[in-house]
């Protein structure tokens, strides 16, 4: 949100809508054709392949007043859809402060396999997964989480880092890529998921040690679900001298330090609502659970001097089930001769008896007022757009409904059919997304729900029925 609009992309669209009004300003448009891509698949007979995009972002910059918007890419094989290289991150930046304008567009190569001038990693080609992007000052930050396309073995987080200034000019600018996967190895792991941070002013940067972007992570090193296995560590990162990045060499560091904080662990799935169906009933499958994936970082905000961040985390009920609920950790770093600490502020846990909470993230004033905003879904709750205060001294306040969901999910993850060509059964995949950012002293929030009954044919697509809410409120 920014400069009086919502830009809204989702997999695999966007659309400009007044903040004001909420009425939408322009068309719905493909990302493949945003991004100047070849369609994900023509429909001929045969069909033919061609581009896959996935894992969209967008951000508003307070300070140069320009929209960003970041999506992976991998390329098909025409005839089999199989993923082929190379692979790239792919960035628009505005070039006014209105999203209906003009874009510039940029391509990173992330195939990593010694090809086009890219460092030759292990298990490559590859390509970055799930984008995370953040500013500063001076720089516009991406990490990925590396995978190589044959059998998906994993390589880290990669950072790149980009001058904003070259982005917003259309020149262009070095990229600066950092292999940070290996350095947390000493801590137990390949490092993954480090989130780049946002600052909701523009005097909300810091300028010590030539610029300083932080960035945030946590230290829970086992893969799916292992209830049981738990983690009580977050890494705190800073790459300093970013002013460096308008330079034709730039000369940045990045370091992190290890802290402890309060439990998490991987989350359980989420047990939803009983109500109809249309798709379940089609395919003759129950009710899904909802996927909550794991408790990996979510939207990390640098704001009042504290990094303000979120994980999914099982919590086991009194005398009750083990549910989904969210970890929030404000932690304050400190960094003033390039010697790096963090300490933990306030942290906490927050959940509704019986209920499960999914995805949280925290928009942050630059006074230090914030909101958390998470779904709410569980055995008495349709999946619903839900959120509460959070502040440093006082913690999370009242959980307040926002747009109470309509129906259960009903999307075609959660099912399999006869032909075995539709989900996986049992599970429905929720958009593991949701996102705060402030606009002076208001939060805006976005959130997945069901905005209409599963039945409602008139609302819905065949295979899907989730929608995302958007509000604001003042903390």
């Amino acid at each position: 949100m920014g400069n009086g609009f919502v830009l809204e992309p989702v997999n695999l669209a966007l659309r400009v809508y007044s903040a004001s009004t909420g009425a939408p300003l322009s068309v719905t448009t493909a990302l493949n054709q945003f991004f100047n891509q070849k369609p994900g698949v023509t429909r001929s007979t045969p069909p033919v392949f061609g581009d896959f995009l996935s894992d969209p972002k967008c951000y508003f910059d307070p300070a140069d007043q320009r929209w960003f918007v970041t999506v992976l890419q991998i390329g098909l094989n025409p005839a089999t859809a199989d993923f082929v290289a190379p692979t790239h991150l792919l960035i628009a930046v505005s070039q006014t402060s209105d999203p209906r304008g003009a874009f510039n567009l940029f391509s990173i190569d992330t195939t990593d396999d010694g090809s086009n001038g890219t460092p030759a990693h292990a298990n490559c080609p590859c390509f970055g997964d799930q984008p995370l992007i953040g500013a500063d000052a001076n720089g516009f930050y991406i990490s990925t989480n590396e995978f190589g396309l044959v059998n998906f073995p994993f390589n880290g987080t990669q950072i790149y880092a980009i001058s904003k200034s070259g982005l917003q000019s259309g020149a262009g600018a070095t990229v600066v890529h950092i292999n940070a996967g290996p350095m947390l190895l000493s801590a137990g792991g390949l490092a993954f998921s480090v989130q780049p941070a946002t600052a909701p002013s523009a005097d909300g940067n810091l300028a010590a040690n030539g610029g300083t972007e932080f960035f945030m992570s946590d230290l829970d090193f086992t893969a799916g679900p292992a209830i049981g296995i738990r983690a009580n560590r977050l890494a705190v990162w800073a790459l300093t001298n970013t002013s460096s990045l308008s330079n034709a060499t730039p000369l940045v560091s990045l370091t992190n330090v290890v802290i402890n904080s309060e439990l998490f662990v991987q989350p359980p799935n989420a047990a939803q609502k009983h109500g109809e169906l249309f798709l379940g009933d089609l395919f003759h499958n129950p009710l899904a659970l909802v996927a909550s994936n794991d408790d990996r970082m979510n939207q990390v905000v640098f704001a009042d001097g504290k990094l303000w961040a979120g994980v999914n985390t099982a919590l086991q009920t009194q005398n009750g089930p083990t549910l989904v609920g969210a970890g929030y950790f404000i932690v304050a770093p400190s960094d003033p001769s390039g010697t790096l600490s963090a300490s933990v502020v306030k942290q906490g846990y927050v959940a509704v008896n019986q209920e499960n909470l999914l995805f949280p993230s925290i928009g942050v004033t630059s006074a230090g007022k914030g909101v958390i905003t998470f779904t709410l879904v569980g055995p008495d709750v349709f999946p619903s757009t839900a959120y509460a205060s959070i502040d440093a001294v006082n913690g999370v306040g009242a959980i307040h409904i926002a747009a109470a969901g309509q129906g259960p999910e009903d999307g075609f993850t959660g099912y399999d059919n006869p032909k075995g060509v539709l989900g996986v059964g049992d599970v429905a995949r929720w958009g593991d997304y949701t996102a705060a950012v402030a606009d002076g002293d208001t939060v805006w929030f976005a959130t997945e729900y069901i905005a209409h009954p599963a039945t409602d044919l008139t609302t819905r697509t065949l295979l899907a029925n989730w929608a995302t809410f958007v509000a604001h409120v003042n903390p």
